[in-house]
């Protein structure tokens, strides 16, 4: 009988759910139906799986990641040197955090993100100014040409104790995925449940050269080892190619030697179970070297993690100029449409505005990526 690992309660067809082994907040896919109740799913995607969603949500807007559940990306609240402030729409365009509305006499301008706050702005200020109700904005197109003279700092955070729960969760669901029983889990069980101190049944840990990805992969990794000589149970996740964690799921594990993988490209969307190996002294021997040496071994780890982030920034980089340059082609492609009264032929006429119109946006994009110096700041 297959039951919830939870709450321990059988599952039925009315109260199994569908749970993500890795959340789909930062793009995971894989699901199984035979781990958690609807209502111990829930409670753990308000809780650890939102704080890990909250640690990571720049980095999916950056990446532009594809989920199941589609939902427009906006990093917020960016303030550039000189304190002026954006969000970044579609996680690399930038627009003014607060809209601006500048009135002198009859004339009134407004900078606002989109259409919807345009109108709510206008109906604001239709108390006022009545003939503001009736202005029709479907004619109104978006500016999609964006640039800023300075850059946007971006604030990156990984880990803490909540994340930590979150992650080790990902761990049990993939072992139990995969055959794996209860019996020896109750310590790594109550880490996640909040019941429990951590004590290094969850940590850091720096990412092998040969688990580092390569050219434009972005990974993650949940790789499981159980030892019979050693009643020990650890796995090792990698997120996105960047941060590498041990879980010790046990240091009492009863079953056979267990060996079981889990890697997903969340930019190709390749699923991988080839087995991979990875080296872990064990959670004793750990604890142990890092009260020695707790400073080494986390120069060791922010140095990795730098490493991993110039090359995360560098497959932004070529995303967002990609992304760019397709926006840049299809908005002058429908202005030249309409210049041309949206023809149903492709028009000397037509052919020549385009090309006009998309050199000089192309042009114009060029000049301010020749201004950056750093393409993606992290």
């Amino acid at each position: 009988m297959q039951q919830c690992y939870q709450c321990l309660a059988p599952l039925t067809a009315e109260n199994r759910s569908k749970e993500h082994i890795i959340p789909n907040s930062i793009g995971g896919r894989l699901k199984s139906d035979k781990l958690l109740c609807k209502k111990c799913n829930s409670n753990f995607g308000e809780d650890i799986d939102t704080a890990l969603a909250f640690s990571y949500e720049n980095l999916v807007a950056l990446l532009g990641l594809e989920r199941e559940r589609k939902k427009d990306y906006l990093i917020k609240n960016l303030r550039t040197e000189s304190g002026n402030s954006y969000h970044l729409v579609d996680g690399r365009i930038p627009t003014p955090s607060k809209p601006t509305i500048e009135i002198d006499g009859n004339r009134i301008s407004i900078v606002a993100r989109d259409k919807k706050q345009l109108r709510e702005i206008l109906d604001g200020q239709a108390r006022k100014y009545p003939g503001l109700k009736n202005i029709d904005l479907s004619g109104i197109k978006s500016n999609s040409d964006h640039y800023l003279s300075e850059p946007l700092p971006l604030k990156l955070t990984f880990g803490g104790a909540t994340v930590f729960r979150s992650i080790a969760k990902m761990a049990v669901n993939l072992y139990l995925h995969r055959g794996g029983q209860l019996t020896g889990l109750e310590g790594i069980l109550e880490v996640i449940r909040g019941k429990q101190k951590n004590d290094n049944h969850v940590h850091h840990y720096r990412i092998p050269e040969q688990l580092e990805g390569k050219n434009d992969e972005v990974y993650h990794v949940i790789t499981i080892k159980g030892s019979a000589e050693d009643k020990t149970l650890t796995a090792f996740v990698i997120l996105f190619s960047l941060n590498g964690f041990i879980v010790n799921l046990s240091e009492d594990y009863q079953g056979t030697d267990f060996i079981n993988s889990y890697s997903y490209d969340i930019l190709s969307l390749k699923e991988s179970e080839e087995p991979i190996k990875f080296d872990y002294p064990g959670k004793a021997v750990f604890s142990a070297y890092l009260q020695k040496e707790t400073e080494a071994f986390h120069l060791v780890n922010l140095n990795a993690i730098k490493r991993h982030l110039i090359r995360l920034s560098a497959i932004i980089d070529t995303r967002h100029t990609e992304r760019s340059l397709d926006g840049i082609i299809n908005s002058s492609l429908e202005e030249a449409m309409e210049k041309n009264g949206n023809p149903k032929i492709f028009t000397e006429q037509l052919l020549a505005d385009f090309n006009n119109i998309v050199s000089k946006r192309v042009a114009l994009w060029l000049e301010h990526l020749d201004l950056r110096e750093n393409r993606v700041n992290l």
